[in-house]
């Protein structure tokens, strides 16, 4: 819809967590199907609604979600849980190559964020024992895994200054 609440159009149902692609054409959003979430993309006039991720090969409950665009519109990050295990990874849209950059088991839960130049990902981990931190990662291959925050509040929602 307009920022005045006027054209309101409805392009998909029952989704959650909708992320504008960098050129404003496309969402990404997360589908509830069958019970099982997936991540989906759809042009904003309605338009080839796309699967991009769907149920695991595995015998555990898959849940794919919270995708985050990367600043060229190329790839998303997402949040994967597959068994009991969260983790952040990513779909390369040119060849539909979906990798995890974090394959021990974490519980990397919170939307990951781009840095401005597409370097790094930020993202919220832990919170087992109710207190998550923040850190950042190489979005290339995961590497140089940094804690930015260690305290004893909630710390989510990660933001990159522009």
């Amino acid at each position: 819809m307009n920022a005045d609440g006027s054209g309101k159009k409805q392009l998909a149902s029952g989704n959650w967590s909708p992320a504008w692609s960098p050129d404003g054409e496309r969402i990404a959003y997360t589908a509830d199907w069958q019970g099982t979430p997936e991540l989906r993309v759809v042009n904003v006039n309605g338009t080839e609604r796309t699967r991009l991720t769907g149920k695991s090969p595995s015998r555990f409950w898959s849940n794919d979600s919270q995708p985050a665009w990367s600043p060229k519109g190329e790839r998303i990050a997402f949040v994967s849980l597959r068994g009991s295990a969260y983790r952040i990874c990513l779909l390369d849209l040119n060849d539909s190559e979906r990798r995890c950059l974090r394959t021990e088991p974490s519980s990397d839960h919170s939307p990951p964020t781009w840095s401005p130049d597409g370097t790094h990902l930020a993202f919220a981990s832990g919170g087992d024992d109710g207190d998550p931190e923040i850190y950042a990662m190489n979005a290339a291959d995961g590497s140089e895994i940094t804690n930015l925050t260690e305290n004893p509040a909630r710390d989510v929602a990660p933001a990159w200054r522009p």
